[in-house]
């Protein structure tokens, strides 16, 4: 009887050793697992354009492989949160292969949600905010050597400028003038700053599309430097000598009622903040010709 209970206790004993040493060995696992995941680096974001609450820019990040062989990823789905609110959600379908120990840099196409972004913007503006603390969320799989397949999250948040969108406006235009015989178009645009931070361009200019038909074009050679909570009045000069437009269509253009009309500026960021330095700012106004006209009467 003695004897038996002697293998009994043995049995239980290598059997609770066996469990610490799986839990044990488990969690090392685990914790190798977490080890393997990729690094991501958040390096560039390229700002293509603004029109209103609707904002479309390039995230750059850097994925850094951290394991002595290949891994893929085919995948990635991406958010991005400001202050909490969701702005972006989107998904990377273009599979990405980080080679052994090596990286492989991406860009992450992003459009804000126009009716969140829209709630935020107003919101900065009345508390007058500077900053504001982005959140950056990426999930992938990847085939991890050894552990198979594995689920990753990766989550980052960096603070950074409040989004406080700069306003364009056309300020005078003599549209009077412009007809088949005269061949520029002069205007004053006023553009506003209302964010706490100065606002620099360089390589500014400018488009101007009536009708989707005639197409005019023009650019600033000089540095747009619009300080914060401020503004500046830009001269513009539009020339359609070189258009080639026949004269009855010239004329409906600019006697019928409603010729819409949509101008797009442009520039490149200068900055001392290296996530939006050399990014591309584009915001576009349209309208009628008719309001251009009445811009005249109100002077």
């Amino acid at each position: 009887m003695k004897k038996r209970y002697f293998v009994i206790i043995i049995v239980s004993v290598i059997a609770i050793a066996g469990y610490l040493w799986w839990r044990s060995s488990s969690s090392a696992l685990k914790t190798k697992i977490e080890q393997l995941k990729p690094e991501v680096e958040v390096v560039s974001v390229s700002i293509t354009d603004i029109q209103g609450s609707r904002i479309k820019s390039t995230l750059g990040i850097i994925l850094t492989n951290r394991v002595p062989v290949g891994i893929n990823i085919p995948k990635l789905k991406y958010s991005v949160l400001v202050d909490s609110v969701v702005v972006v959600e989107s998904l990377y379908t273009e599979p990405i292969r980080i080679e052994p120990s090596g990286n492989s840099r991406i860009m992450l196409p992003m459009e804000t949600l126009s009716e969140p972004m829209e709630r935020l913007l107003k919101l900065f503006d009345e508390q007058n905010r500077d900053s504001a603390i982005y959140t950056f969320n990426v999930a992938f799989s990847v085939d991890v050597p050894i552990a198979g397949v594995r689920d990753f999250t990766i989550h980052e948040e960096k603070r950074m400028p409040a989004p406080r969108m700069p306003k364009l406006k056309i300020d005078n235009v003599d549209i009077h003038k412009l007809g088949f015989n005269e061949s520029r178009l002069n205007m004053m645009v006023h553009i506003a700053n209302p964010s706490l931070f100065s606002l620099k361009l360089k390589n500014a200019g400018y488009t101007f599309a009536i009708d989707k038909v005639l197409k005019l074009e023009g650019t600033l050679e000089e540095m747009i430097d619009v300080p914060p909570r401020g503004s500046q009045s830009l001269p513009m000069v539009l020339d359609i000598e070189t258009a080639k437009i026949a004269r009855l269509t010239w004329k409906v253009l600019f006697e019928k009622k409603h010729t819409d009309f949509k101008m797009n500026f442009y520039g490149t960021i200068v900055s001392t903040d290296n996530s939006v330095n050399n990014g591309t700012l584009t915001i576009a106004i349209d309208g009628t010709l008719d309001e251009l006209r009445d811009l005249k009467k109100e002077k």
